[in-house]
């Protein structure tokens, strides 16, 4: 049931590489989700630290749900255009990059500054998580046809385990070492994964081509029914 965008020596290869394809697409998943609720149990009070009123700690907070709903319809649309590979990769990439530098909030020490900067950043992340997971689930459905609900509840876990446990992991990294630690661990994490998403996601041909060698699996595998029970079929 799975279909990866070009040709393979054997089955054994295909479904090889279709398992990293798999891991890869969870990764995706877990990182674009990571940096969302990392923050939320420390970052108010750091906030009330730089006298950063409570109403705006939640604005800045909702930065990130706000930026990815509002270009989600835009990444939506281009996807069929764009290749899935690249938006994976370089959306990981800008959510991690976001996450990293959220480090740097501590040095800052102008409300101002330290507002727009924290906005700014989480702004980036909701794009880099929207422009990520849209191309995740737009290359399982291109790559999983027959198995994409299966995959489907796979990408889903690795989301609702970033949500669920990241709260967690920030705070026992701040309280090991400060502000800074969670966001230089989880955000230097996301960027390591990006060689193992470049490594394990196969180069990509065109959306069309993808759909014509879907249905090309898909007449083979009914042939190859057809033969093995007797059955003739007229085209």
């Amino acid at each position: 049931g799975t279909v990866l965008p070009y040709a393979y020596p054997n089955k054994t290869a295909k479904k090889k590489m279709a398992d990293y394809l798999l891991i890869a697409l969870c990764m995706a998943s877990f990182f674009a989700f990571a940096g969302e609720t990392l923050m939320a149990p420390f970052y108010p009070r750091d906030a009330v630290k730089k006298d950063v009123p409570e109403e705006l700690i939640g604005i800045i907070l909702a930065a990130y749900p706000i930026a990815s709903f509002v270009v989600t319809p835009y990444v939506g649309y281009k996807l069929n255009q764009w290749n899935r590979k690249v938006c994976i990769v370089v959306g990981c990439v800008i959510q991690a990059l976001a996450v990293f530098f959220f480090f740097l909030c501590t040095y800052i020490q102008d409300e101002e500054s330290y507002i727009a900067y924290s906005v700014a950043l989480r702004m980036i992340g909701g794009i880099g998580c929207t422009l990520g997971f849209s191309a995740a689930y737009a290359l399982a459905a291109d790559c999983y046809k027959q198995d994409f609900a299966k995959v489907l509840s796979y990408l889903e876990a690795a989301f609702g385990l970033a949500m669920s446990i990241c709260p967690a992991v920030g705070s026992f990294f701040y309280d090991l070492g400060g502000f800074p630690l969670p966001f230089i661990i989880v955000g230097g994490l996301g960027l390591a994964a990006a060689p193992l998403l470049i490594l394990w996601i196969p180069r990509q041909t065109k959306h069309r081509e993808v759909e014509q060698l879907i249905d090309e699996e898909e007449d083979d595998d009914i042939a190859e029914e057809n033969k093995s029970t007797g059955n003739i079929s007229y085209c």
